[in-house]
C-alpha cells in the first residue's frame, strides 16, 4: 500500500499539491495544509499530544481510555498548518466497514477547514484498503459537520465517556462529497 494520500478537497482551496508521503493544500488564508499518512513512532507520539489535549484536557476523556490497543494497527493520519502539527485522526476496519475514529482538530485552528480535510484523507485510505462503507461515533454536538460531509445519523443518542454520540454512516462509493 502507498504511503501517500491524495485527496481531492473542492472548497476554500486555491491550489493542490500532491507529493508520495503527503498532500500540501493553499487554503484561502494562504497557509500551508499538510495531510500526511504516520509512519514512525515519533509522528505517532505528535498525533496522541493532540489527542491528549483534545479529549483528555479539554473534554475529559480519561487517558487511559484514549489511547488504546487499536492504535498500533490503525492507519493514522497527521495535519500540519504552517509546519505545526494540529489535527489527527485514525480508520481502521471493522467488519468491512472503515471505522473513523480520534478527529479532532487543535482548539485554536479550527474553522480552517482542516476537520474536513482529516475525515476525507481518511476516507481515502479507507477506499484505498477497498471498503465501501464509513462509520463513525460522531459527538453530537458535530452532527451538522459530519451531516455536510454525506454521513447521516443512524442510531439513537448514546453515551461515550460522558460525551453524547451518534451512529454516523456513509457510502464512500455513491456518497462523494
Amino acid at each position: 500500500m502507498a504511503d501517500k494520500v491524495e485527496i481531492l478537497i473542492y472548497q476554500d482551496l486555491r491550489t493542490i499539491i500532491k507529493c508520495e508521503v503527503c498532500v500540501i493544500v493553499k487554503i484561502e488564508r494562504i497557509d500551508t495544509v499538510r495531510i500526511t499518512r504516520i509512519t514512525n513512532d515519533a509522528e505517532l507520539q505528535t498525533a496522541f499530544n493532540i489527542r491528549i489535549t483534545v479529549f483528555v484536557e479539554e473534554q475529559g476523556v480519561p487517558f487511559d481510555v484514549e489511547l488504546d490497543e487499536h492504535d498500533a494497527y490503525a492507519d493514522h493520519v497527521l495535519v500540519y498548518f504552517d509546519d505545526l502539527p494540529v489535527a489527527t485522526g485514525r480508520v481502521r476496519i471493522v467488519n468491512d466497514t472503515a471505522k473513523l475514529e480520534r478527529i479532532c482538530v487543535m482548539p485554536s485552528h479550527r474553522k480552517y477547514g482542516i476537520g474536513k480535510a482529516v475525515v476525507q484523507a481518511l476516507e481515502e485510505i479507507a477506499k484505498e484498503k477497498g471498503l465501501h462503507k464509513a462509520k463513525l461515533h460522531g459527538q453530537t454536538q458535530a452532527m451538522t459537520f459530519y451531516e455536510k460531509l454525506g454521513y447521516i445519523s443512524a442510531s439513537d443518542e448514546f453515551m461515550e465517556e460522558g460525551i453524547p454520540h451518534k451512529l454516523m454512516i456513509k457510502d464512500l462509493i455513491l456518497n462523494c462529497v
